[in-house]
């Protein structure tokens, strides 16, 4: 245990408690009514922390769990009134600004763009695609000489794809019953 401590200063600019348990930064800062009134809070050494500001500059949480970027932005009649969310790593998150500079929502799934940007593609890149597949094919035809060269490799992982054959027939069975949750959900 480093520093487990409590400074506390009340109606000054630093109203705050700072915890280190177990040599790690699991701390809470708090500061009432002065310039920062927030907590941080990480555990186990990774990022997982809020901050949250009241009637200050941000009013805001940011939570951030296993190091990844999982967490909510909200700040509440400040600038910025959003909420951003970002799970397992990956852009799957709301951005939402009400009454501010910004009224919009992004939501970008898996690391793909699925939401406003998904309109932009239907309405815009959808049209030129007969355009552009012309193009296509003249890159590919240059990617052919090197994609011959992965052959040979290719070939080398066949066995083992072929000893993977037997456990994907054993899947088929719960596949099936999967199939058949999805139709019945597509009324």
């Amino acid at each position: 245990m480093a520093i487990n401590g409590i400074v506390n200063s009340i109606n000054g600019l630093n109203n705050h408690i700072v915890n280190d348990i177990n040599g790690l930064n699991n701390h809470i800062v708090n500061d009432i009514n002065g310039l920062n009134n927030h907590t941080v809070n990480d555990i186990n050494g990774l990022n997982n922390h809020i901050f949250n500001d009241i009637n200050g500059l941000n009013n805001g949480i940011v939570n951030e769990i296993n190091g990844l970027n999982n967490g909510i932005v909200n700040d509440i009649n400040g600038l910025n009134n959003g909420i951003i969310n970002d799970i397992n790593g990956l852009n799957n998150g709301i951005v939402n600004d009400i009454n501010g500079l910004n009224n919009g929502i992004v939501n970008d799934i898996n690391g793909f763009k699925n939401g406003i940007v998904d309109v932009i593609y239907g309405i815009f890149v959808m049209p030129c695609m007969p355009i552009l597949w012309p193009f296509f094919g003249i890159y590919m035809s240059f990617l052919m000489p090197f994609m011959a060269l992965l052959m040979p490799f290719m070939a080398l992982l066949m066995p083992f794809m072929a000893l993977l054959m037997p456990f994907m027939a054993l899947l088929m069975p719960f596949m099936a019953l999967l199939m058949s949750f999805m139709a019945l959900l597509m009324p």
